[in-house]
């Protein structure tokens, strides 16, 4: 029972009955506060001795717990008819004060009440319907299942592990049968994976479903670059092709050069890419573009087999692109077709008479007589290609070159490989994004879209476009963000699909050891090649990608970089513009005097334990101008600095008519009559040599320090 109750069955206030309670010794807070069984009689007891008139005819007292004892209700005596009404009084209090002094039975402990907490006053609000709140559904809990057992579909992260590539380098490829990838977790159809392995030569044992749909895929036209020694006719080619095919249906027959144009033959399409010569083609390459299907190597009839015609043959060996032969200048005398034949299949180039697989067409592009003949063996080629693509998917293509005009800005020419562009897409290279403003075909003629797969030109770019680059719909570089990294896959990627690392087989695992060779002649570079074709490592094979009499240059870099090569010169230097583009593009470059060095570094880098080796840093470069003999300190040579840093401390090697004669240190460096650690670039000073005196004026001396890498 609580103050209040108790005072409203008294008729009193609830402030007297704090008070009573307070003067009984009892510690009540408020009128709310719940009284005890004890509390309540002695209330009770004081209230009937101040008015007894006033007591409640029966009050029950109910114990706050479920477990109630038995209220203790006061007897009530009925007086006589002729009560005495002190007497009667008397007897009331003397009976409730007996029942004061009875001792109060304590309870069990188990059903003991704790004690009473007041709870804070709260004004209670008029209630308002809380709006609805969404109960979220539960998340089923994902039943444990099984990895799947048997073959597994091949991703795109997969394949490129499988053709050791980058993501990027394979998504290239794929795009060249039509397949646009957009995550590295996409399946790749059966067809293109049987493609691949065929082209890389791997031997695999799959299990795969090459089945081609045509409804998705068609046949497409074949690109075609020309490439070729110096003179050969390479662009006197071009051009005959193309006033012979589409001169005609331009504007005043005036030829339009704009990169790329297809020619038509028997109803089909060609599509030439107007950048010949191998370095265009390599430097493409290094910018990730594979567009080229099929290349046509120029050679003169009456020159044979030169430098650049080799190099020009193991570019396009590098690049897997297949190789038709067009001996140009048949019409001059002293042409021996057998004596071109021999030479080039000395290279790989087997005609097929001779039971090779090259085809060979002679023509003479000055003549324009074989013209034809040569254009029907690139579609037969191409038919036996199978080439094909997908007009039904997204967008891609492959910029072959941009520039900036008065007229209309930057513009750019494009081959579109799979799907098709239209006005008002919006475009990027993964840099630069823009919407198309504005296509025409090759003939400079206006259109709204064109389909793959074509040349385009484009206009109204809001910057130059880099040649080799990859333009996609924005939308797509936003969902492949990750498969435009040269690099390898992310380690939250590769921990999802450890269990691709169970597919490779021991074929697989092979891996290629691919090295390019310079020496200072012939004779020499033969003897190096063979001696490198005989070292035998398991599991790993020697591959010379390129090899060549000379310094090492800048082309030679530019095929290690899309070659993944090793560059290894013997008896020669290298081109201070190849070695800062090596060291930009972290290629492995190095240069020697004694063959059992070479072999040794092969040897140990092929099996993977290259200890940490001195690898040569080229400090600077000097020129002889003058020679001066000093008594005991022998010959001194007068040199310029052209640029670096000679220092005291560094080895020098001795250049003449761009071989190495000597390798030695310097002994002395002098500035006028004082010794001096270090000349700069510009300043003049005496170079004194050890064990070395056969200085003549014009020799180079490069200079150069030797450092650990590990």
């Amino acid at each position: 029972m609580r103050v209040y109750e108790l005072a409203k069955e008294w008729n009193k206030t609830s402030q007297d009955l704090l008070q009573i309670l307070e003067d009984l010794g009892y510690s009540v807070k408020g009128y709310l506060s719940q009284l005890t069984e004890e509390q309540v009689r002695a209330v009770t007891a004081i209230l009937l001795k101040e008015s007894p008139e006033s007591a409640p005819p029966a009050p029950v007292y109910v114990s706050p717990k479920p477990v109630q004892s038995a209220p203790i209700i006061p007897e009530v005596v009925h007086p006589p008819k002729e009560p005495d009404k002190e007497a009667i009084k008397e007897e009331k209090v003397s009976k409730i004060e007996k029942q004061i002094e009875k001792p109060i039975e304590k309870k069990p402990d188990k059903i003991a009440t704790k004690p009473y907490k007041k709870e804070p006053y709260r004004r209670q609000e008029p209630s308002k319907k809380a709006p609805p709140v969404a109960v979220k559904p539960k998340k089923p809990v994902p039943e444990e299942v099984e990895a799947p057992k048997g073959p597994q579909p091949y991703t795109l992260y997969r394949l490129s592990k499988m053709l050791q590539l980058s993501i990027l380098e394979t998504e290239i490829k794929l795009i060249k049968m039509g397949i646009l990838t957009r995550s590295i977790k996409d399946v790749i159809p059966g067809f293109a994976i049987k493609k691949l392995i065929d082209l890389f030569g791997l031997k695999q044992d799959l299990t795969l479903d090459t089945a081609l749909d045509n409804k998705v895929y068609t046949p497409r036209s074949p690109v075609i670059t020309v490439m070729g020694h110096v003179d050969h006719g390479k662009t006197t080619l071009l051009d005959a092709i193309r006033k012979a095919h589409i001169a005609d249906k331009e504007l005043g027959g005036i030829t339009q050069a704009i990169g790329a144009y297809s020619v038509e033959v028997q109803g089909r399409k060609i599509v030439f890419i107007d950048t010949p010569g191998h370095e265009a083609f390599t430097a493409m390459r290094a910018k990730g573009s594979e567009i080229t299907d099929i290349v046509i190597l120029v050679v003169a009839a009456d020159e044979g087999v030169k430098e650049q015609t080799i190099e020009a043959i193991n570019h396009a060996k590098a690049a897997r692109v297949p190789i038709i032969v067009a001996l140009n200048k048949i019409d001059r005398p002293g042409v021996n077709f057998d004596l071109v034949k021999s030479q080039l299949t000395e290279k790989g180039l087997a005609p097929e008479e001779w039971g090779g697989d090259t085809i060979y067409v002679p023509i003479s592009a000055k003549n324009k007589t074989g013209i034809d003949e040569l254009l029907e063996m690139v579609l037969l080629k191409a038919d036996l290609m199978e080439l094909i693509t997908n007009q039904k998917t997204q967008f891609a293509a492959t910029v072959i070159e941009s520039n900036i005009t008065k007229s209309f800005g930057a513009q750019a020419t494009i081959v579109v490989q799979t799907g098709t562009l239209k006005v008002g897409d919006v475009i990027s290279d993964g840099v630069t994004e823009f919407k198309v403003k504005a296509l025409y075909d090759d003939a400079l003629k206006p259109i709204k879209s064109q389909a793959a797969l074509a040349p385009v030109h484009i206009q109204g770019l809001p910057a130059i476009l880099k040649p080799g680059s990859l333009l996609k719909l924005r939308k797509d570089y936003e969902l492949s963000r990750q498969n435009q990294l040269d690099a390898d896959v992310p380690k939250t990627e590769v921990s999802q699909e450890e269990w691709e690392d169970t597919f490779f087989t021991e074929a697989s695992k092979a891996t290629n050891f691919n090295v390019i060779i310079k020496a200072d002649g012939e004779g020499t570079l033969d003897a190096v090649a063979v001696a490198l074709s005989k070292i035998a490592i398991p599991d790993i094979s020697l591959k010379i990608i390129h090899k060549g009499v000379g310094i090492v240059t800048d082309n030679d870099i530019l095929l290690a970089g899309v070659s993944h090569a090793r560059v290894l010169g013997f008896n020669v230097t290298v081109a201070a513009s190849a070695r800062k583009e090596a060291l930009v593009k972290d290629i492995y470059i190095k240069t020697y005097r004694i063959i059992f060095d070479l072999i040794d570094d092969v040897t140990r880098m092929m099996k993977g334990t290259l200890e940490p080796e001195q690898v040569e840093e080229v400090m600077g470069l000097a020129e002889v101008k003058a020679i001066f003999k000093v008594p005991k300190a022998g010959t001194i040579a007068g040199c310029i600095v052209r640029n670096g840093t000679v220092s005291r401390n560094g080895n020098v090697r001795i250049i003449r008519d761009r071989s190495i004669i000597f390798d030695t240190k310097i002994a002395s460096l002098r500035r006028f009559k004082e010794d001096v650690k270090e000349v700069k670039e510009g300043f003049e000073c005496g170079i004194g040599l050890e064990n070395f005196n056969d200085i003549k004026v014009g020799d180079e001396l490069e200079i150069y320090r030797l450092k650990e890498v590990k």
